[in-house]
Protein backbone atom coordinates (compact mmCIF):
# COMPACT_ATOMS: atom_id res chain seq x y z
CA UNK A 1 0.00 0.00 0.00
CA UNK A 2 1.35 3.41 -0.96
CA UNK A 3 2.36 5.58 1.98
CA UNK A 4 0.46 8.89 1.80
CA UNK A 5 2.44 10.41 4.67
CA UNK A 6 1.42 12.65 7.51
CA UNK A 7 1.20 16.43 7.46
CA UNK A 8 4.44 18.11 8.44
CA UNK A 9 3.58 21.59 9.70
CA UNK A 10 7.20 22.44 10.45
CA UNK A 11 8.32 21.84 6.87
CA UNK A 12 5.23 23.65 5.56
CA UNK A 13 6.51 26.63 7.51
CA UNK A 14 10.05 26.14 6.19
CA UNK A 15 8.75 26.22 2.61
CA UNK A 16 6.65 29.33 3.24
CA UNK A 17 9.51 31.17 4.95
CA UNK A 18 12.02 30.20 2.28
CA UNK A 19 9.68 31.33 -0.51
CA UNK A 20 9.44 34.72 1.16
CA UNK A 21 13.21 35.22 0.94
CA UNK A 22 13.53 34.56 -2.78
CA UNK A 23 14.07 37.82 -4.66
CA UNK A 24 13.72 38.30 -8.40
CA UNK A 25 10.62 36.12 -8.77
CA UNK A 26 7.51 38.16 -9.55
CA UNK A 27 4.58 35.73 -9.77
CA UNK A 28 3.48 36.61 -6.22
CA UNK A 29 3.36 40.30 -7.15
CA UNK A 30 1.27 39.66 -10.24
CA UNK A 31 -0.88 37.05 -8.47
CA UNK A 32 -0.88 37.55 -4.67
CA UNK A 33 -2.22 34.62 -2.69
CA UNK A 34 -5.84 34.31 -1.61
CA UNK A 35 -6.45 31.38 0.73
CA UNK A 36 -9.71 29.71 -0.25
CA UNK A 37 -11.84 27.46 1.89
CA UNK A 38 -12.85 25.42 -1.16
CA UNK A 39 -11.00 23.77 -4.01
CA UNK A 40 -13.23 25.35 -6.66
CA UNK A 41 -15.57 28.31 -6.75
CA UNK A 42 -16.45 31.67 -8.27
CA UNK A 43 -14.68 35.00 -7.99
CA UNK A 44 -15.53 38.53 -9.16
CA UNK A 45 -13.94 39.88 -12.33
CA UNK A 46 -13.59 43.65 -12.47
CA UNK A 47 -13.94 45.79 -15.58
CA UNK A 48 -13.31 49.52 -15.95
CA UNK A 49 -17.08 50.09 -15.79
CA UNK A 50 -17.72 48.41 -12.45
CA UNK A 51 -14.55 49.78 -10.85
CA UNK A 52 -15.41 53.38 -11.73
CA UNK A 53 -19.20 53.43 -11.37
CA UNK A 54 -19.42 53.89 -7.61
CA UNK A 55 -22.87 54.14 -6.04
CA UNK A 56 -23.72 57.78 -5.35
CA UNK A 57 -25.28 57.98 -1.87
CA UNK A 58 -28.02 60.40 -0.93
CA UNK A 59 -28.88 61.84 2.43
CA UNK A 60 -31.00 59.32 4.32
CA UNK A 61 -34.32 60.59 5.62
CA UNK A 62 -35.18 59.77 9.26
CA UNK A 63 -36.66 56.29 9.49
CA UNK A 64 -35.75 55.43 5.93
CA UNK A 65 -33.81 52.22 5.23
CA UNK A 66 -30.15 52.32 4.32
CA UNK A 67 -29.36 51.47 0.69
CA UNK A 68 -27.76 48.13 -0.13
CA UNK A 69 -24.27 48.56 -1.54
CA UNK A 70 -23.53 45.72 -3.93
CA UNK A 71 -20.84 45.60 -6.57
CA UNK A 72 -22.01 44.71 -10.07
CA UNK A 73 -19.15 42.56 -11.32
CA UNK A 74 -18.49 39.74 -13.71
CA UNK A 75 -17.93 36.18 -12.56
CA UNK A 76 -15.02 33.88 -13.09
CA UNK A 77 -14.52 30.30 -11.97
CA UNK A 78 -11.42 28.81 -10.40
CA UNK A 79 -10.45 25.22 -9.73
CA UNK A 80 -7.08 24.71 -8.09
CA UNK A 81 -4.64 22.07 -9.29
CA UNK A 82 -1.84 20.48 -7.31
CA UNK A 83 1.58 21.29 -8.78
CA UNK A 84 3.46 19.58 -5.98
CA UNK A 85 6.39 17.19 -6.00
CA UNK A 86 8.29 14.70 -3.84
CA UNK A 87 11.96 14.71 -2.94
CA UNK A 88 13.50 11.51 -1.51
CA UNK A 89 16.29 11.83 1.03
CA UNK A 90 18.45 8.72 1.41
CA UNK A 91 19.46 7.87 4.98
CA UNK A 92 23.14 7.78 4.00
CA UNK A 93 22.81 11.20 2.40
CA UNK A 94 21.17 12.62 5.53
CA UNK A 95 24.22 11.69 7.62
CA UNK A 96 26.25 14.33 5.77
CA UNK A 97 24.24 16.97 7.60
CA UNK A 98 24.75 17.95 11.21
CA UNK A 99 21.20 16.96 12.09
CA UNK A 100 18.21 15.26 10.52
CA UNK A 101 16.34 18.54 10.58
CA UNK A 102 19.08 20.31 8.62
CA UNK A 103 18.79 17.63 5.95
CA UNK A 104 15.00 17.80 5.88
CA UNK A 105 15.10 21.59 5.68
CA UNK A 106 17.60 21.57 2.80
CA UNK A 107 15.47 19.10 0.84
CA UNK A 108 12.36 21.21 1.43
CA UNK A 109 14.07 24.38 0.20
CA UNK A 110 15.27 22.60 -2.95
CA UNK A 111 11.75 21.42 -3.67
CA UNK A 112 10.28 24.87 -2.89
CA UNK A 113 12.60 26.48 -5.44
CA UNK A 114 11.33 24.10 -8.12
CA UNK A 115 7.73 24.95 -7.29
CA UNK A 116 8.47 28.69 -7.36
CA UNK A 117 10.04 28.55 -10.83
CA UNK A 118 7.05 26.55 -12.06
CA UNK A 119 4.75 29.24 -10.66
CA UNK A 120 6.77 31.86 -12.52
CA UNK A 121 6.23 29.98 -15.80
CA UNK A 122 2.50 29.69 -15.13
CA UNK A 123 2.25 33.38 -14.27
CA UNK A 124 3.72 34.32 -17.63
CA UNK A 125 1.43 31.90 -19.47
CA UNK A 126 -1.66 33.33 -17.74
CA UNK A 127 -0.56 36.89 -18.47
CA UNK A 128 0.18 36.03 -22.11
CA UNK A 129 -3.37 34.71 -22.52
CA UNK A 130 -5.06 37.59 -20.68
CA UNK A 131 -6.76 40.77 -21.83
CA UNK A 132 -4.21 43.03 -20.12
CA UNK A 133 -3.43 46.00 -22.40
CA UNK A 134 -0.10 45.33 -24.10
CA UNK A 135 2.06 47.20 -26.57
CA UNK A 136 5.55 47.58 -27.95
CA UNK A 137 6.94 51.13 -27.81
CA UNK A 138 6.70 52.94 -31.14
CA UNK A 139 10.35 53.87 -30.60
CA UNK A 140 12.36 51.29 -28.70
CA UNK A 141 13.82 52.67 -25.52
CA UNK A 142 17.43 52.07 -26.53
CA UNK A 143 16.90 53.71 -29.94
CA UNK A 144 17.32 57.39 -30.77
CA UNK A 145 14.19 59.19 -29.58
CA UNK A 146 13.10 56.40 -27.22
CA UNK A 147 11.47 57.73 -24.06
CA UNK A 148 10.71 55.14 -21.37
CA UNK A 149 9.55 57.72 -18.84
CA UNK A 150 6.96 59.26 -21.17
CA UNK A 151 5.65 55.87 -22.29
CA UNK A 152 5.26 54.74 -18.67
CA UNK A 153 3.62 58.04 -17.75
CA UNK A 154 0.94 57.52 -20.41
CA UNK A 155 0.36 53.94 -19.25
CA UNK A 156 0.16 55.07 -15.63
CA UNK A 157 -2.54 57.56 -16.59
CA UNK A 158 -4.46 54.90 -18.53
CA UNK A 159 -4.49 52.54 -15.54
CA UNK A 160 -5.75 55.24 -13.18
CA UNK A 161 -8.53 56.18 -15.60
CA UNK A 162 -9.63 52.58 -16.22
CA UNK A 163 -8.92 51.00 -12.84
CA UNK A 164 -9.74 53.92 -10.57
CA UNK A 165 -6.44 53.37 -8.79
CA UNK A 166 -2.95 54.64 -9.35
CA UNK A 167 -0.56 51.80 -10.24
CA UNK A 168 1.66 51.01 -7.27
CA UNK A 169 4.28 48.65 -8.73
CA UNK A 170 6.47 48.10 -11.75
CA UNK A 171 7.99 44.78 -12.70
CA UNK A 172 10.96 45.25 -14.98
CA UNK A 173 12.99 42.61 -16.78
CA UNK A 174 16.65 42.32 -15.85
CA UNK A 175 17.87 43.29 -19.31
CA UNK A 176 15.67 46.39 -19.34
CA UNK A 177 16.92 47.38 -15.88
CA UNK A 178 20.53 46.97 -17.06
CA UNK A 179 19.85 49.29 -20.01
CA UNK A 180 18.19 51.95 -17.86
CA UNK A 181 21.03 51.77 -15.36
CA UNK A 182 23.41 53.01 -18.06
CA UNK A 183 21.02 55.33 -19.91
CA UNK A 184 21.79 59.02 -20.22
CA UNK A 185 18.35 60.03 -18.94
CA UNK A 186 18.74 58.14 -15.67
CA UNK A 187 22.34 59.23 -15.20
CA UNK A 188 21.27 62.85 -15.58
CA UNK A 189 18.32 62.39 -13.20
CA UNK A 190 20.46 60.98 -10.39
CA UNK A 191 23.88 62.49 -11.06
CA UNK A 192 23.91 64.30 -7.70
CA UNK A 193 22.91 61.30 -5.59
CA UNK A 194 25.36 59.38 -3.43
CA UNK A 195 24.51 56.03 -5.00
CA UNK A 196 27.11 54.67 -7.40
CA UNK A 197 24.53 52.77 -9.43
CA UNK A 198 20.80 52.77 -10.12
CA UNK A 199 18.64 51.03 -7.53
CA UNK A 200 15.03 49.83 -7.82
CA UNK A 201 14.00 52.48 -5.27
CA UNK A 202 15.50 55.22 -7.45
CA UNK A 203 13.73 53.82 -10.49
CA UNK A 204 10.44 53.79 -8.58
CA UNK A 205 10.81 57.52 -7.90
CA UNK A 206 11.70 58.13 -11.54
CA UNK A 207 8.57 56.35 -12.82
CA UNK A 208 6.26 57.59 -10.06
CA UNK A 209 5.32 54.30 -8.36
CA UNK A 210 5.77 52.90 -4.86
CA UNK A 211 7.99 49.98 -5.78
CA UNK A 212 10.02 48.50 -8.64
CA UNK A 213 10.96 44.82 -8.69
CA UNK A 214 13.53 43.45 -11.11
CA UNK A 215 12.42 40.14 -12.62
CA UNK A 216 15.45 37.86 -12.42
CA UNK A 217 13.89 34.48 -13.20
CA UNK A 218 16.01 32.40 -15.58
CA UNK A 219 15.16 29.09 -17.21
CA UNK A 220 17.07 26.58 -19.30
CA UNK A 221 15.74 26.14 -22.84
CA UNK A 222 17.99 23.37 -24.21
CA UNK A 223 16.57 19.96 -25.03
CA UNK A 224 17.86 16.88 -23.19
CA UNK A 225 21.40 16.09 -24.24
CA UNK A 226 22.03 19.55 -25.70
CA UNK A 227 24.39 22.22 -24.29
CA UNK A 228 22.78 24.36 -21.63
CA UNK A 229 21.01 27.47 -22.88
CA UNK A 230 19.66 30.06 -20.43
CA UNK A 231 16.84 32.50 -21.09
CA UNK A 232 15.20 35.20 -18.97
CA UNK A 233 11.55 34.38 -18.32
CA UNK A 234 10.49 38.04 -18.58
CA UNK A 235 13.07 39.35 -21.09
CA UNK A 236 12.38 42.74 -22.67
CA UNK A 237 9.36 43.58 -20.50
CA UNK A 238 8.09 46.27 -18.18
CA UNK A 239 4.76 45.69 -16.44
CA UNK A 240 3.00 48.55 -14.69
CA UNK A 241 0.26 47.40 -12.32
CA UNK A 242 -1.95 47.94 -9.34
CA UNK A 243 -1.67 44.94 -7.03
CA UNK A 244 -3.15 44.26 -3.59
CA UNK A 245 -2.75 41.35 -1.19
CA UNK A 246 -5.81 42.34 0.85
CA UNK A 247 -7.85 39.22 1.67
CA UNK A 248 -11.03 40.54 0.06
CA UNK A 249 -12.45 39.33 -3.23
CA UNK A 250 -14.23 42.69 -3.55
CA UNK A 251 -10.92 44.54 -3.77
CA UNK A 252 -9.64 44.98 -7.34
CA UNK A 253 -6.13 43.78 -8.13
CA UNK A 254 -4.55 42.60 -11.36
CA UNK A 255 -4.66 38.94 -10.38
CA UNK A 256 -4.87 36.40 -7.60
CA UNK A 257 -3.45 33.01 -6.76
CA UNK A 258 -6.28 30.95 -5.33
CA UNK A 259 -4.73 28.63 -2.75
CA UNK A 260 -6.43 25.58 -1.30
CA UNK A 261 -4.87 23.59 1.53
CA UNK A 262 -6.69 20.36 2.30
CA UNK A 263 -7.85 20.29 5.93
CA UNK A 264 -6.28 23.76 6.44
CA UNK A 265 -2.95 21.97 6.67
CA UNK A 266 -0.85 25.11 6.14
CA UNK A 267 -1.05 28.87 6.61
CA UNK A 268 0.86 29.47 3.37
CA UNK A 269 0.80 28.28 -0.23
CA UNK A 270 2.71 25.07 0.47
CA UNK A 271 1.60 22.07 2.46
CA UNK A 272 4.13 19.38 3.39
CA UNK A 273 3.78 15.67 4.11
CA UNK A 274 6.54 13.28 5.13
CA UNK A 275 7.01 9.51 5.35
CA UNK A 276 9.76 6.90 5.54
CA UNK A 277 10.52 4.01 3.20
CA UNK A 278 12.70 1.00 3.88
CA UNK A 279 13.90 -0.07 0.43
CA UNK A 280 16.15 1.81 0.33
CA UNK A 281 16.03 3.47 3.74
CA UNK A 282 14.93 7.04 3.10
CA UNK A 283 12.74 9.91 4.16
CA UNK A 284 10.36 11.30 1.55
CA UNK A 285 9.05 14.85 1.65
CA UNK A 286 6.06 15.94 -0.41
CA UNK A 287 5.21 19.58 -1.01
CA UNK A 288 1.68 20.14 -2.27
CA UNK A 289 1.00 23.38 -4.14
CA UNK A 290 -2.74 23.39 -4.84
CA UNK A 291 -3.32 26.68 -6.67
CA UNK A 292 -4.70 28.49 -9.67
CA UNK A 293 -3.47 31.84 -10.94
CA UNK A 294 -6.21 34.02 -12.43
CA UNK A 295 -6.60 37.52 -13.84
CA UNK A 296 -9.10 39.53 -11.77
CA UNK A 297 -8.88 43.08 -13.14
CA UNK A 298 -7.05 43.34 -16.48
CA UNK A 299 -7.55 47.12 -16.55
CA UNK A 300 -5.29 47.38 -13.48
CA UNK A 301 -2.14 46.77 -15.53
CA UNK A 302 -0.30 47.77 -18.67
CA UNK A 303 2.39 45.60 -20.24
CA UNK A 304 5.26 46.76 -22.43
CA UNK A 305 7.00 44.04 -24.43
CA UNK A 306 10.09 44.03 -26.64
CA UNK A 307 11.12 47.46 -25.41
CA UNK A 308 14.72 47.08 -26.57
CA UNK A 309 16.13 46.57 -30.06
Amino acid sequence: MKNTGTYNHVLSGVATAYAGTQTGLVANILFPAFRSGVQAGEYPIFSAENMLNVTRLKQRAPGAPYPNIQLEVGKGKFATNDYGGVIPLDNRQKKIYRSNFDADQAATMTLTNTLLINKEWRAKEVLDASGVPTSTPATKWDAVGGNAKEDVKLARRAIRQNCGRKPNEIIIASDVFDFLEDSDALREQFKYTSSESLTPAMLARYFGVEKVTVAEGVTGTAQDGQPISAEDIWAGELILLYTSNVMSLDTPTLGRTFVWNENNSSSGEFSAKSWTENNPGSMHHLLMHDVEEAIVAPACAYRFQNVLT
